[in-house]
């Protein structure tokens, strides 16, 4: 792998900041802040909530998985796929009733794909050969200003923002095959003979994972060439790999954007989560996480952690929770409980759900809470990674029973790839929360609680189950 200057300084970043520099964080989030940006602003259904959102959610679970990146020096297209990640799982959450976030992976599953080299994509010359209309003055207008958001886009060209967000896609999946092509024709002796005609998804795992097959030139040459068939399969799938990061990098094109000027509130707030994601999982450093490298010595406590990083619990208690929250005199009261049932079963298949328990993967978790006062409620799954999922954020709810719905009808949580403990939360509170106050309420009592007392206002009801592996 040939380090390009800016991948020597990533790489001399991410080891600062394993060894707890902030300094590290900082450098990363300042190089790659703009890039991560116009990742989230390429899918179009966000609001502008959510994409900053998305933006400080992706810095913070990138910093808390640092360990499990194995090329340090490749952070821009990792850090890039992780982002890519994040905002389909969340248009996910919104569009699907079934199972929320069924089909979401940890980001330490995400390994990055060999190395396509430095040598760039022709991306202007790829959008060229679009037929004349609205694909193409779609991707022309979000490439060629660099500032414009896909729903910009959308709304100068008269698009819904689905339809902007799917020419992005396929102009994706269109680089995405060159360099494919490009990686099968990095070796030095590829496989003749007869092989696959089109991409499936066996062949696919042979060219992320560099393993040999018959039919390789043959199948670089007709990558390289184009095929819609091809383009379409990529577009297709469901969940997001390595190259995902380097096909962002070859869209931002060789022109990086300047890096922001001490960000301080931005990163601050990416360092909350940060925070937040090592307090779940019980790791004490963004490197404890590491999978296959257990820490050595001594584990430091997670005070000492926050210490370290610059922060402290006081410092979340002041600046995460929003003022009226503070101010707020009446403390809601909400309770959590659930049923299970088995996927595909009907309604009255549910079964009382028992906190505790063990239970099968293909079983799907309905929450319902009951409320004393009218509250804004989040409910959330904390799962075996640690990963945190906001389920629902539905507004102002009055007192009573709620279940957890998409579209009016009930909405079952899968366990299906959450082997391990699920922790379910459910928060109360006067005023909406933002992100920094959940984060403030996580970090501010012990995880082992059935039901704890909120922060500034806030009632907090939680219990855990256990997927069997």
């Amino acid at each position: 792998m040939v380090l390009l200057p800016a991948m020597k300084d990533d790489a001399r970043a991410v080891a600062n900041a394993l060894a707890g520099s902030r300094e590290g964080f900082r450098d990363l989030f300042e190089r790659h802040r703009a890039a991560v940006e116009r990742v989230v602003a390429a899918f179009a259904e966000l609001d502008d909530a959510e994409a900053r959102d998305l933006v400080v959610e992706s810095f913070g679970r990138a910093f808390g998985q640092l360990g499990t990146l194995r090329e340090p020096a490749r952070f821009e297209a990792w850090v890039l796929a992780l982002t890519r990640r994040r905002c389909r799982s969340r248009l996910a959450r919104k569009k699907t009733a079934e199972a929320i976030s069924a089909d979401l992976a940890t980001l330490a599953e995400l390994d990055l794909a060999p190395d396509p080299g430095p040598a760039p994509v022709d991306v202007p010359a790829l959008v060229s050969r679009l037929p004349e209309g609205p694909a193409r003055e779609a991707v022309r207008l979000f490439l060629g200003e660099g500032q414009l958001t896909g729903r910009e886009v959308g709304e100068r060209l008269g698009l819904p923002a689905d339809a902007v967000s799917r020419h992005l896609e396929q102009l994706h999946a269109r680089v995405k095959a060159r360099l494919a092509a490009r990686l099968l024709a990095q070796r030095a002796q590829g496989e003749d003979g007869p092989g696959p005609e089109h991409l499936d998804a066996q062949t696919w795992n042979y060219v992320l994972r560099s393993e040999r097959f018959r039919g390789e030139r043959g199948l670089q040459a007709h990558l390289e060439s184009g095929c819609p068939v091809c383009e379409a399969f990529l577009a297709g799938l469901q969940g997001t790999d390595g190259l995902d990061g380097d096909v962002e990098r070859a869209l931002l094109g060789p022109a990086r954007a300047p890096a922001h000027a001490r960000t301080d509130a931005v990163f601050e707030q990416a360092m909350r989560s940060l925070a937040l994601h090592l307090r779940v999982i019980g790791a004490t450093t963004p490197g404890a996480a590491r999978r296959l490298q257990p820490s050595k010595g001594p584990p430091l406590t997670f005070a000492a952690v926050l210490a370290l990083l610059g922060l402290s619990l006081l410092a979340l208690h002041q600046r995460g929770p929003r003022a009226e929250q503070r101010l707020a005199s009446v403390r809601p009261a909400i309770a959590l409980d659930f049923t299970v049932a088995e996927r595909g079963q009907g309604k009255g298949e549910r079964e009382p759900g028992s906190p505790g328990a063990r239970y099968p993967q293909d079983r799907l978790v309905f929450l319902s809470y009951e409320l004393a006062s009218p509250s804004f409620v989040t409910l959330l799954r904390i799962g075996p990674q640690g990963e945190v999922e906001v389920l629902s954020q539905p507004g102002r709810v009055g007192p009573g029973r709620h279940v957890l719905s998409v579209n009016g009808s009930p909405a079952g949580v899968s366990l299906q790839g959450f082997a391990g403990r699920n922790r379910f939360v459910a928060v109360a509170s006067p005023a909406p929360l933002s992100a920094e106050s959940l984060m403030a309420l996580f970090t501010a009592f012990p995880d082992s609680a059935a039901a704890a007392p909120g922060l500034d206002g806030s009632a907090v009801a939680r219990f855990e189950v256990e997927a069997a592996p």
